[in-house]
């Protein structure tokens, strides 16, 4: 059996109704939707700090095979 390949761009389906932020940024863009994330907008997360605590959002991954 052939080892599966990974299907090339035009081989995607297209969802028309779907949002779509390819090129958003310029064709060279590698951050996508990271380029919301600002000095500004960190500040403001920032300033809504109350407390030292954490608390992870890792979920478990289990492997599929």
């Amino acid at each position: 059996m052939p080892e599966p390949t990974e299907p090339t761009e035009s081989e995607l389906p297209v969802e028309p109704e779907l949002p779509d932020n390819w090129g958003r940024w310029g064709d060279d863009d590698e951050l996508g939707t990271l380029n919301l994330v600002t000095d500004a907008v960190r500040a403001s997360a920032a300033a809504e700090v109350r407390t030292g605590r954490w608390a992870s959002l890792a979920q478990p991954i289990a492997p599929t095979r």
